[in-house]
């Protein structure tokens, strides 16, 4: 019987790695279900039938959605309320199952049939609604990571079907894992790899995991050539892995960059690297019930969450968008381990002296978030970062910053420059000013290279072969 299992994980590893590289083999079978996925009511009356523990009724009333562009600041949180009502509940119920299966619960949910719910969710709103269908799958890749019965429950979890006469296992979740993979798009192509990446270190017994707010952008496919460097993305203020760091091109053109350090900086630097990036809900008001995380609080929880995934073992090296660079001195701050594995870090329009976004968002926003009052001019917390950091920056070998040139638009149609060249100043390191004819350098743009040309990629490109050359000379 122990052999049978071995074996079982065995064919289940190659499955997912088969999965992984969006191969139409990953599976003996792979067959499309007619199976007909549950209507919204139904899938929200499943979830609230899953048995878990005391908290979880509590828990349910907690969410964090965002819906707002980064770049819209005329857009309130409150436009939850002009989403149907069904499926904001759905959301709302997929985030409590988020937070609670981090700490456990992936076997008793298996048990009670999480797995179809969270592919009729997938399969129902992988079109019309991003927010419900990113939720299903970063649960699934919290469950999968869990245990080896986890893993194997996603790699054989199915429906039979009557086809031709012969009843038939339609392994479900690895067809769909597969055909995410080889989509034109970002959010499938991350969500998709980190299931079969925790899969696949879970039975394989490694002990590295992506967990919820951690993604693989890159990593070198040759197993015998150890990464060099952790590279690692943190955006800003209602930013999100998945917009971000993409490039500033036409959004009509179907072959649009959507992922400028996962397609453009593994064949530039020349070495093998490991690309990370951080993802995390924020917002400048809080009209709901509840509170977004404090900088202090994602520090803990990120720290945590980058150990899980491997992050200490080789040097490190940051890039910060905005509030992200407030968020990367934070972190070593906090964690003297992580500072010490830190060769180089790079901020992009980092307010490390605060932002008039504040003043502009204490005006018009109803209940602003900590991270609102944190950019706040001359904000003590975010001054004593400030002296904090400075104390510890002299061991990174590597800084540089980069400012933005032009206004960006505001609310109620103001323009302003968000972060001004003597907020985004370090006392280390050059400071640049890009200026582009062509695209302006306005706070959200200023990390979105147009293409490997530009001038912005260029800086974050030289940067990083400074970063490379001292890790030469300190080996």
């Amino acid at each position: 019987l122990r052999n049978e299992t071995i074996e079982q994980q065995r064919n289940a590893v190659h499955n997912f790695r088969l999965a992984l590289k969006g191969s139409a083999v990953c599976a003996p079978i792979l067959l499309i279900s007619h199976r007909e996925p549950r209507t919204p009511l139904q899938l929200e009356d499943a979830i609230k039938k899953l048995q878990l523990d005391g908290e979880w009724t509590k828990l349910m009333r907690w969410s964090v959605t965002h819906i707002c562009d980064e770049s819209d600041l005329a857009c309130g949180d409150d436009m939850i309320g002009r989403r149907s009502g069904q499926e904001a509940k759905l959301n709302r119920l997929l985030t409590v199952l988020i937070a609670k299966c981090e700490n456990g619960f992936g076997e008793e949910l298996i048990e009670q049939g999480i797995l179809s719910i969270l592919f009729d969710l997938c399969t129902r709103f992988a079109a019309c609604n991003r927010d419900l269908f990113i939720s299903a799958m970063k649960l699934l890749a919290n469950i999968v990571m869990q245990s080896e019965k986890c893993s194997m429950a996603v790699a054989e979890s199915g429906t039979r079907d009557l086809i031709i006469e012969m009843l038939t296992l339609i392994l479900e979740w690895l067809q769909r894992l597969a055909a995410m993979v080889s989509m034109n798009s970002l959010e499938e192509n991350l969500l998709a790899e980190k299931v079969c990446l925790n899969a696949i270190s879970v039975l394989t017994k490694s002990d590295v995991r992506f967990e919820t707010d951690v993604y693989q952008l890159y990593r070198s496919d040759d197993v015998n050539q150890e990464p060099v460097v952790d590279l690692i993305f943190v955006h800003g203020l209602r930013g999100g892995v998945f917009r971000t760091w993409r490039a500033k091109d036409d959004p009509n053109d179907l072959l649009r960059t959507r992922c400028w350090p996962r397609s453009w900086l593994p064949y530039d630097l020349h070495k093998p690297i490991r690309i990370l990036a951080l993802d995390y809900p924020s917002s400048i008001s809080n009209i709901r019930r509840g509170s977004v995380e404090t900088l202090s609080e994602r520090s803990s929880r990120f720290r945590k969450q980058l150990k899980a995934a491997g992050v200490g073992r080789r040097p490190i090296v940051f890039v910060g968008h905005s509030m992200g660079g407030l968020l990367v001195k934070r972190l070593m701050v906090d964690d003297e381990e992580m500072l010490r594995q830190t060769i180089g870090v790079m901020f992009i329009a980092t307010p490390h002296r605060g932002s008039p976004l504040a003043r502009y968002a204490l005006r018009f926003a109803i209940r602003p978030t900590d991270d609102v009052l944190l950019l706040s001019l001359q904000n003590e917390t975010n001054k004593k970062l400030h002296e904090d950091f400075l104390r510890i920056c002299p061991s990174i070998a590597v800084i540089c910053s980069m400012a933005e040139t032009e206004d960006s638009p505001l609310i109620l149609r103001q323009r302003g420059i968000l972060v001004p060249s003597e907020s985004a100043f370090f006392e280390r390191g050059p400071l640049y000013h890009i200026r582009d004819v062509i695209y302006f350098q306005i706070h959200y743009n200023i990390c979105k290279p147009s293409g490997p040309n530009d001038k912005a990629y260029g800086v974050i490109l030289q940067f990083l072969h400074d970063v490379m050359y001292h890790l030469s000379r300190k080996c």
